[in-house]
Order: C-alpha cells, then sequence, then structure tokens
C-alpha cells in the first residue's frame, strides 16, 4: 500500500492506541517501510483519526485473514440462507436519537423546513421560479495556466476527460475514490486513472478480467464500484446475463490494496432465480460495504417469455474483503409496507459506522410518488455471523416532494429530439451522522418543460425527513445525479455530479454536458459549475424510440484530503458520449496535496549506464518545500537526487551500475522537519548491472631498442557489477597516443571471463619491431578489443603509456670488442 501526504497516511500505532480507548477503530492496514529525510532528524506525521460514531453493537474484534477455498481467481461462498420478505413488519426500530437540521435559504434553490411535530410532511416556501443568478453559475469550463498549480480552498482541484466509449450505448458510468487512484468503471469495463488525469490501468473489459463460467455465452454489464475507507480497498461488482443457458450472475470484485493496478480477489455469484420456464435475470445493481457486511441488490426480471419481477438483496461476511469464503443471506421480493413490490434499492454507503449496527438502504417508486422508503439492516449479516444477533430488516415510508418522470422530454439546443432523463427511482445514496442522503430526476410539478434534481436527507434513528430541495434553473435541464457527502462532518456539506443542457444555444454550453452543484450548508456560496460542454446535439435512439442518457453518473468522497470527485457524461458528437471525472474542493477544506510516482512504477528493466527519464504526477504541492528523489534496492537508499523545485516533474536519471530484481523509485516533498508528501514505485523495477572492464597493471619500461625483444606484464580486472563474458586483450604499439587496431600487433590473448572484482593478468614476449620510429612511441593496452562484451563505461579500455625507442648501435671497421688496451701509434 501507497503512503502519500501527511493527510492521507494510514493509521500509525499511535493512532491504533488511541482508537482503542473508544473501543472501536477502522482496522489498521500494514505498513510501509519509512524512509529517512535528507538531514538526520526522522520525526514522522501523525495520522488522521478514525471515524467512529460511538461504539457498536456487536463483537469488537476484526474478522482474522482466512485464505480462501479455491482457486486464485476466485473466492468460494457458502450456500445462500434465503428470506422471503413479502410477509416483513412494518415498523423499524429506533435505534438513534432525532436530530433537527436547519436549512438554509439560496437563490436558486427551492426550500422546504422541517415542521415542528416532525411529521415529515413538506410545505413550500413558494413555488415562484428562481433561475440561478449569473454570477453563481460558472459558464466556462474550468481552466488554469498551470493544472498544477495549487488551488485555493473551494476551488477547481483537476478535471480530465476519461474513457469515451466501451462499445455499449447509453454510458453507464461509476467512480470511486482512493487515496491515489480513481476507478471509472463504465458499461462492462473498468479504467483507472491518477488524480492528475495519467491512465495507469487501460480500459480492461470486465469478460476478460473475471473468472467466467464453463460454457460461457453472456455478457457483462451494469457495473458499481465503491472505495471501502475500513479496509482502503475498492469494491466493484458487474452483473452477467447469459440468455442462451438462461443464467444470471453478479462478480464481487475486491482490490486486494488499494493500488486497482494490482490484484483483486474475484466472487462469482449465480443470482439466476426460479425453475425451468420461469428463469429470472438481474438489472439495475446497487452495492456498500461496512464493518458488518458486503451488500448487492438487484431488480430481478424474467427472461424472454417470463412475465416477473422482484427485487433481491444478498448480505455477505467481510470475511470475502480478505480474500476468504463467505456466508451469504439472500432477501427475496422486497416490498413497500402497504405491499407494492419495491425496485431499485440503494445501499446507502457508509462515511461513518452506524451507532447501533445499522446498514441502511432506500429507495423510491421509478414513476411518480410522494414518499420514500427507508430500510434498515440489523444483526447478523451471514449464516455463521459471529455478532450472534437475531437478524432483521425493517423499513419505513417516509413523506417527501411528490416526484414525477421526466421521461424522454429533455431539451437539447439545435435538435428537434429530445434526451431521456429516465425515471424518478434514486440511483446512489450515502450515510453518515445518522442521516441518508440520496437523489434523483424529477418534473416539479409533471408540467414543466424542464427536469430538476431532487436531493433529500433522512434521519436514520426515527425514519423521518431531515430536509430536502429540489435543485433547479428554468433555463436548464439536470438529470442523472450522483451524491456524496463531506466525510463525517457533523452538518456535512454535499456535492452532486450529473448531466445538464440548456434549451436555448449558450455557445457549446447549450449541449449535453457534465456538471457539478457544491452545497455549502454554513451559509456559503452554492455554485453550479459545467465541467465539460457538449459539441454537439446528441441523437442515438435505443430500440424502444427513446434517446437514452446514461443510467448513473458518479460521486465519490476523498478520504486523504477531504475533497470531491465527480464523474458525468457529455455529448461528445452526435451518437456519440464522452465522460469527464472532475476534482473540486468543498467548504473551506484545502485542496488535495497528490504526489506520485508515475515512471519507472514497477516491472520495467532498464540498464546500467543508460539515462531513464524519472516522471511523477504532482498537484498542489507547497512551494516552499524541497524535492528529493531516490533510488532504493530492495528498501535500502542507493542514490538521493535534490532538492528540486516542487514544480518539477522528472528528473534524467543515470541508472547506476547496482543491478536488482528489487528497485523503486522514491519522490518526497520535505519541509525542513518532516517528509510532507512522498510516493514510490508500486511495484519492483529491475536494473540489469554490467561488467567494466579496465586496466589492473599495466608499466611499460621507459624506453627499447629497435628489434628488442623482452617480456611486457599486463592484466585486466573486472570493476562491474557482473560477470564479463569472453574478450580480447591485445598489445599494440603506435607513433601516437591514440591507440586502434590499425597499429602493429605485438601480442593478443583471449580471456575466456572474468568475475566482477577479479583480474587476468599475463607476460608476453613482445618484440619491438626493427623498423619502427625512433623516438617518443606509445605501447598500447587494448582490453576488449572489437568491443564483444557491452560495459557499464566503454572509455576505460585503452591505455596508451610512452615508450622511447633507441637505434641500434652500429660500430666502424676494426673496432674490437674486448678488454680495454691503450693504442699508440707514429707518425712516419
Amino acid at each position: 500500500m501507497k503512503r502519500k501526504s501527511v493527510a492521507r497516511r494510514l493509521l500509525t500505532s499511535s493512532s491504533v492506541a488511541a482508537a482503542l480507548v473508544s473501543l472501536f477503530a477502522w482496522p489498521v492496514a500494514g505498513e510501509e517501510p519509512t524512509y529517512p529525510p535528507p538531514p538526520e532528524a526522522t520525526s514522522q506525521a501523525s495520522a488522521p483519526a478514525s471515524v467512529v460514531e460511538q461504539a457498536p453493537v456487536g463483537p469488537q474484534d476484526p474478522l482474522a485473514f482466512v485464505p480462501f477455498d479455491g482457486s486464485p481467481e476466485e473466492g468460494t461462498l457458502d450456500p445462500a440462507v434465503e428470506i422471503d420478505m413479502s410477509q416483513i413488519p412494518a415498523t423499524p426500530e429506533l435505534l438513534e436519537s432525532d436530530e433537527r437540521g436547519r436549512v438554509h435559504i439560496q437563490g436558486q434553490l427551492e426550500q422546504y423546513d422541517a415542521p415542528a411535530d416532525g411529521s415529515g410532511s413538506r410545505t413550500p416556501l413558494g413555488n415562484t421560479e428562481h433561475d440561478t443568478p449569473e454570477a453563481e453559475m460558472n459558464y466556462s469550463e474550468p481552466q488554469t495556466a498551470d493544472p498544477y498549480a495549487p488551488a485555493a480552498p473551494g476551488d477547481y482541484v483537476r478535471g480530465f476527460d476519461a474513457r469515451g466509449y466501451s462499445g455499449w450505448f447509453p454510458p453507464d458510468t461509476q467512480m470511486a475514490a482512493g487515496p491515489v487512484y480513481l476507478v471509472e468503471a463504465l458499461n462492462s469495463g473498468f479504467m483507472v486513472y491518477s488524480k492528475t488525469g495519467v491512465l495507469t490501468r487501460s480500459y480492461t473489459n470486465f469478460e476478460s478480467f473475471v473468472h467466467l463460467p464453463l460454457g460461457w455465452g453472456g455478457f457483462c454489464y451494469d457495473p458499481r464500484v465503491v472505495f471501502n475507507r475500513e479496509t482502503n480497498q475498492f469494491v466493484m461488482t458487474v452483473m452477467g446475463k447469459d440468455d442462451t443457458a438462461l443464467k444470471s450472475y453478479v462478480w464481487v470484485l475486491i482490490s486486494q490494496t488499494d493500488n486497482p493496478n494490482g490484484s483483486w480477489w474475484m466472487y462469482r455469484i449465480d443470482t439466476s432465480y426460479g425453475t425451468a420456464g420461469n428463469e429470472e435475470w438481474l438489472d439495475y445493481a446497487s452495492l456498500g460495504v461496512d464493518h458488518w457486511g458486503v451488500y448487492f441488490v438487484g431488480n430481478s426480471f424474467g427472461f424472454p417469455g417470463v412475465s416477473a419481477f422482484q427485487s433481491r438483496l444478498w448480505s455477505f461476511s467481510p470475511a470475502m474483503l480478505t480474500g476468504a469464503g463467505a456466508g451469504t443471506y439472500r432477501w427475496n421480493d422486497l416490498r413497500w409496507p402497504n405491499g407494492d413490490r419495491a425496485a431499485s434499492l440503494q445501499v446507502a454507503h457508509p462515511h461513518t459506522q452506524n451507532a447501533g449496527g445499522n446498514t441502511f438502504l432506500v429507495n423510491t417508486y421509478s414513476s411518480s410518488g410522494n414518499q420514500i422508503c427507508l430500510w434498515q439492516l440489523h444483526g447478523d449479516r451471514y449464516s455463521g455471523d459471529p455478532q450472534g444477533i437475531a437478524t432483521t430488516l425493517t423499513r419505513a415510508t417516509i413523506a417527501s416532494k411528490t416526484y414525477y418522470s421526466m421521461g424522454n422530454n429533455v431539451d437539447q439546443a439545435d435538435s428537434a429530439t429530445d434526451i431521456d432523463a429516465g425515471d424518478t427511482r434514486v440511483m446512489n445514496a450515502v450515510y453518515s451522522q445518522g442521516k441518508v442522503y440520496g437523489t434523483l430526476t424529477l418534473n416539479w410539478d409533471n408540467a414543466r418543460a424542464y427536469s430538476e434534481i431532487y436531493v433529500f436527507a433522512l434521519y436514520s434513528g426515527n425514519s423521518t425527513m431531515a430536509w430536502d430541495y429540489a435543485l433547479w434553473n428554468s433555463s436548464s435541464n439536470m438529470f442523472y445525479p450522483s451524491i456524496t457527502v463531506e466525510g463525517s462532518d457533523g452538518t456535512p456539506n454535499w456535492f452532486i455530479a450529473a448531466s445538464m443542457t440548456q434549451p436555448a444555444s449558450s455557445g457549446d454550453a447549450g449541449y449535453a454536458g457534465a456538471m457539478s452543484f457544491t452545497r455549502d450548508v454554513s451559509g456559503g456560496a452554492n455554485v453550479w459549475r459545467w465541467e465539460k460542454y457538449g459539441t454537439d446535439p446528441y441523437v442515438r435512439l435505443d430500440s424502444n424510440g427513446r434517446n437514452r442518457w446514461g443510467d448513473y453518473s458518479g460521486a465519490a468522497y476523498d478520504w486523504t484530503c477531504k475533497n470531491v470527485w465527480g464523474a458525468a457524461e457529455y455529448a461528445a458528437g452526435t451518437s456519440t458520449w464522452g465522460t469527464r471525472i472532475f476534482g473540486r474542493t468543498i467548504d473551506d477544506e484545502a485542496p488535495c496535496t497528490y504526489l506520485r510516482v508515475n515512471d519507472p512504477n514497477g516491472g520495467g528493466s532498464y540498464t546500467a549506464g543508460t539515462t531513464k527519464t524519472i516522471t511523477w504526477d504532482r498537484l498542489n504541492l507547497p512551494s516552499g518545500e524541497d524535492l528529493y528523489l531516490r533510488f532504493l534496492d530492495d528498501g535500502g537508499i542507493v542514490q538521493t537526487f535534490g532538492p528540486l523545485p516542487t514544480s518539477t516533474a522528472s528528473y534524467a536519471w543515470p541508472v547506476p551500475n547496482t543491478p536488482t530484481a528489487l528497485g523503486k523509485f522514491f519522490v518526497g516533498t520535505w519541509s525542513g522537519s518532516t517528509w510532507t508528501n512522498l510516493d514510490y514505485s508500486d511495484n519492483n523495477f529491475t536494473v540489469v548491472g554490467l561488467p567494466d572492464l579496465t586496466r589492473s597493471v599495466f608499466s611499460p619500461p621507459a624506453s627499447a631498442v629497435q628489434g628488442q625483444s623482452f617480456s611486457q606484464y599486463h592484466s585486466a580486472r573486472n570493476d562491474g557489477a557482473v560477470t564479463a563474458g569472453s574478450f580480447i586483450v591485445q598489445l599494440r604499439i603506435s607513433t601516437n597516443s591514440v591507440c586502434s587496431v590499425a597499429d602493429t600487433l605485438l601480442a593478443s590473448r583471449t580471456v575466456a571471463s572474468l568475475p566482477p572484482s577479479s583480474f587476468s593478468g599475463a607476460s608476453p614476449t613482445i618484440t619491438i619491431p626493427p623498423g619502427q620510429m625512433l623516438g617518443t612511441n606509445y605501447l598500447c593496452l587494448m582490453i576488449d578489443t572489437g568491443g564483444t562484451v557491452t560495459e557499464f563505461v566503454e572509455t576505460n579500455n585503452i591505455f596508451a603509456e610512452a615508450i622511447n625507442i633507441l637505434p641500434v648501435l652500429i660500430f666502424a671497421d676494426g673496432f674490437e670488442r674486448g678488454s680495454t688496451s691503450a693504442w699508440s701509434s707514429t707518425i712516419p
């Protein structure tokens, strides 16, 4: 698991101790090694506190890891215990106190006050239409001169175009945010991005990713994805339908760490239902995870020729988050208290743990209604659950604003073809601090020419309405919203990602595009933003003649730094669409600081002596700090580079002759006393070492006579990291200091191999050529002649030492050698 900025660090031992005082905390993930700072100081940043409402009901110890039984690709599930829900009790247990909230009037919102009697009925403060003030609508697509420059609280963090097409239409866009990565799931595949928009896992088709059943003849569809803060894992589901075998499946996919580029645990659940001739399959998925279990909901329809419908709920043991087998409960035929069949329940994915040990779900009617149904699951979540508390699933209806379906009637500029805004089912929900939040598209009074977004918060303790809003603008259409809330604040702000059009063309803004809405509950500005303009009218009719848009948008809270992320569709051209991912600060929270090693991020191989460009993604790094790089070998520091400016995004790394299969790169910002942001390669890379041949001993005589023969010792040494293969060593004589194979060869030998830190010597007899030029010449030692060995340094193989060549002495006629004697002569 990667370690990030101070705000993103996982729990340390000190925070665990503090959490145990409260009897319960998020389980602690394994610690990664820490690295010393450039100075000697080794201070460490503290981890954020756990988010707990109060000590929960049930056992406190996290489940131990149990290796799953089955292939490495797939965990096993115990048979589900089925529960018929057609006659469940209608009155919920009241396990939380009744809180009252305050609603702030904003110009662009229709507002309702909570009645003092707590009845949950709603009376509009007024039905006069209020256009969103121009000052609060940002009609320009967000741009910054430097997309990596630090942002301020309330600012745009980052935005980028994501996957535009998956082979399906319309799009079904989902997304989740982890400490480092964003996952976007789309129709039948998914992608992984860094938070600066770098694609780290290209579009992966689910059918190539999951473990398909034998004889598979179907297709995968309708993915959902969430990030489980308690265990720091992505959890994703995708459904499968085989029309030939009349089979239906759901795969539950769980990243083994917070890195979705790595390994996943996979479970395949057979969701087929009915006897022969009455088979049913699932659609409209929902997914949630909390401390007590993993939850999946879907609508069950009959295969062609079969008339059937029911909503079904599965709860699985949280042991599946460790790859272990998992017990299962399954509820069939979920119904409203009045007996109507429920449809499209949404699990309220938790931001805090409910004090009473409850899990919440919510649903609305799909066409029109004035009620919302809140469901509470309590007690054992699966067979063998060690809680030992009787399983209960209760529900209650809550009076709401009347909602009407907009249907296939959303105007778009320059086109007579409307967009289908779908129906009024809730398509996602979140839970935080005693409230369940949800949103849907509606038509205010079933007569307006534009669609709105309805947002509500329900008190989970007494099943009443906390507040609800209709967000609208008479010159806009909004549809397919998704909501998230600000972490665990007592009165959290909320954020919506959706799609939006304008009936009258206003530049490109008239076409369907991605939008966001940020709600400041403290009384600050509420801001609409175009996140991506559409570029053309969208016209692509389905088999029922509807110009359908995607069923989902995505909204996610970033626990590492309290920012929010959204994903929504936009019209990218006639009959085509794109998706946009965008991050925002919320309230007065500072924007995310972000630092991620991009390349090398593991799996590569680099040869010593070459240059590799190291790159990293960065966002909002403090300009007053220093950035350092380190090459690590199995955690040990080999090289350190820096300080560099925090605006730097790359470095030319001279690959050292340090062979390893456990290489990683570290990048961090140093404040002078602590690492404020740091990251390292996700996986190991390889550095390929090389030999380095050079001389060990070579000392020719100062002079030699033409034609003279003598013994010349020399040795070659391998200063490199690996053994050198066969190479040739030669002695040559040259009239200048530049030695080459064109010079006269005096001796040659072959060295079969030479290990690191060893040498090979020899003393061949060489003869100075009789006609060699007199005066200063050079005796040459040439190691690896011909360059057959690839070396770390190729410029230290040839050595030239000066040698003075003397002439042969010629004596006059009559000169005699021998003893010295005097000569005398007489003059004639």
